[in-house]
Formats: C-alpha cells, sequence, structure tokens
C-alpha cells in the first residue's frame, strides 16, 4: 500500500547528534492528503512507555506549514500516541477552530508490534492544512518520536529549537 512512497530515516536527537534506535517514516500524498507511517522500535529490555501526554509517553509528532508562508504563520501540529488518540496542539498558533477541525479530520491507527517496536499511520487532509486551500503543495515539514525509555527526541531534521520547529531544514515537495 505504501508503494510510491518516501522512505525518511529518523537517525538524529534534538541536539543532532547521531542516535539510535532509529525510527523509519514512509510519507505519501495524493491530491486529498498526506499520508505518513512510521516505524518505532525501542531499544531491547526496555518497555514502551503509554502515557497520552507529550513528552512523558511514547509518541509521534507531525509538524507542516506551506512553504510559501511566512516564519510566523500557523504550524498544523498533530501528537499520536500509542492509545490510539491524536491530537492537534495550540502551541503551533493554531486557533482553536483550526485545533478541533484537525483532531476531526486526521484519521490516525497505532499497533504495537512487540514490547519494543509501534507502528503508525496518520492521514491528514489538505484541507486542514492551513494556507494549502485543499491542494497538495510544498512544505516546511518535521516528523519527530519521543523514545521515553530511551530519553530519545529523534527527529528527521534537527531544528536546535522546539520539536515542531519549522524552517528551511526540513521540506517536503509532494509529487502531483
Amino acid at each position: 500500500e505504501w508503494q510510491g512512497a518516501g522512505t525518511l530515516l529518523l537517525a538524529r536527537d534534538h541536539r543532532d547528534r547521531a542516535a539510535k534506535p532509529q525510527s523509519t517514516a514512509r510519507v505519501y500524498c495524493d491530491a486529498k492528503a498526506l499520508y505518513l507511517a512510521l516505524d518505532n522500535p525501542i531499544s531491547v529490555g526496555k518497555a514502551l512507555h503509554r502515557e497520552d501526554t507529550w513528552g512523558k509517553g511514547d509518541a509521534m509528532e507531525v509538524a507542516l506549514r506551506p512553504a510559501d508562508l511566512p516564519e510566523g504563520a500557523p504550524i498544523l501540529i498533530l501528537h499520536g500516541y500509542l492509545n490510539g488518540r491524536i491530537g492537534a496542539a495550540k502551541s503551533g498558533g493554531m486557533s482553536a477552530e483550526q485545533v478541533v477541525q484537525a483532531n476531526q479530520a486526521c484519521l490516525y491507527g497505532v499497533k504495537t508490534i512487540s514490547p519494543t517496536r509501534w507502528t503508525a499511520e496518520i492521514t491528514v487532509p489538505w484541507a486542514i492544512v492551513p494556507g494549502a486551500k485543499g491542494s497538495p503543495l510544498p512544505l516546511q515539514f518535521n516528523v519527530t518520536c519521543r523514545k521515553v525509555a530511551d530519553d530519545l527526541w529523534l527527529m528527521w531534521r534537527p531544528t536546535g529549537r522546539r520539536s515542531y520547529g519549522v524552517g528551511e531544514e526540513g521540506k517536503l515537495v509532494p509529487a502531483h
């Protein structure tokens, strides 16, 4: 089902140091949505943390903003947890109404593969991306995995600032 998707390796911590265990993300888009799948192992002998508070439980974060918007424009931030809950965050400057719309529109699924590995899939409709006008467009983009047992904030593109920081570090250009 992920044929044609791009692969992203999450191999750096938030301070831009090489980190293990690494995670892998697959990214795909069509005219309706952006799709992301993550594979997240933790170290053998450690346990997954199931709390659904960002930073305290194993989770994933997707942050994105249309690339042509100014630096202060809202960032769509989505947190997905091991219990299957997904939530948009206000910390990226989205309005309360935009957060509610994102929570209702995004689809999220998660599966524990083993005691030390979990996977997740998320669908982000273009209609809820601030400034996207319902169509695919180049994005400032990042994906982060929180691995509590390994004390990792594992990122695709370390930003040197908050995990949801997006800018020129990570760009996603949908092929359409």
